[in-house]
């Protein structure tokens, strides 16, 4: 039998079919060949799958860095009022930024949202308290004893990071919230007066200071608040 004559057989014959009398070698030959075709197939719509994506990886990539580049060139910028939070690092490193306008709406603002830009230059130059709607975002020039201003509400996450030029904070009855890491690392701040009026220590607030340290060593569960000095819950 022929190869032409076994393709007739095979289609001539119903799926029903349980059995073909005929050479079962070639027409095994045939399905393997069959089954290696479509298995090519599948391959090659898998490869074009994954070239797809790997092209529009490498797209957002690009257009992260274009974003990131446009946003060195900014000057000023006017956030609208429907604005409630600007996180972390939004403008870090915009350097040429040096008009913002910030609504009441905005009540967060992470840590170095505005760090490295001509208008926190400004703003530190003008004062060692950097505050915006009650939020204290910056106070890492201040240096000595440092008296927080009573039209603060909030000492901003990382405000006074990595300060070692500070070794007392008296912390004015208007504050209620101190967020996290606001005087991490501070290392030489060994005295810090908390009022009454505070309910909440973010994490690590207080960590790697002498303040800390020096509570931890006479009460390992002093409390302020509902909350450690190093934000932990009791």
């Amino acid at each position: 039998m022929n190869d032409e004559e076994l393709e007739k057989l095979i289609k001539s014959n119903t799926p029903n079919t349980p059995y073909i009398e005929c050479d079962s070698k070639r027409i095994l030959q045939r399905c393997k060949i069959q089954r290696n075709k479509n298995n090519n197939q599948m391959f090659k719509f898998l490869l074009t799958i994954c070239c797809c994506a790997v092209i529009c990886f490498i797209t957002a990539l690009v257009a992260i860095q274009i974003v990131n580049n446009n946003a060195n060139n900014i000057e000023s910028i006017s956030i609208p009022d429907t604005v409630t939070t600007i996180e972390k690092d939004a403008f870090n490193n915009c350097t040429v930024l040096e008009s913002v306008t910030i609504p009441e709406s905005v009540t967060e603002i992470g840590k170095g949202a505005f760090s490295n830009t001509k208008w926190m230059q400004e703003q530190q130059a003008n004062s060692p308290f950097v505050i915006v709607n009650g939020i204290l975002i910056d106070c890492t020039a201040c240096q000595g004893t440092v008296d927080i201003p009573d039209t603060v509400t909030v000492i901003g996450e990382g405000a006074c990071l990595n300060n070692v030029l500070i070794n007392e904070v008296r912390i004015s009855d208007s504050v209620t919230d101190i967020r996290s890491y606001a005087f991490g690392y501070c290392v030489y701040l060994e005295h810090v007066t908390l009022p009454d009026t505070l309910t909440h220590i973010g994490d690590n607030a207080f960590t790697g200071t002498r303040f800390l340290s020096r509570l931890q060593d006479e009460n390992p569960t002093v409390m302020v608040g509902c909350s450690l000095p190093n934000g932990q819950k009791a």
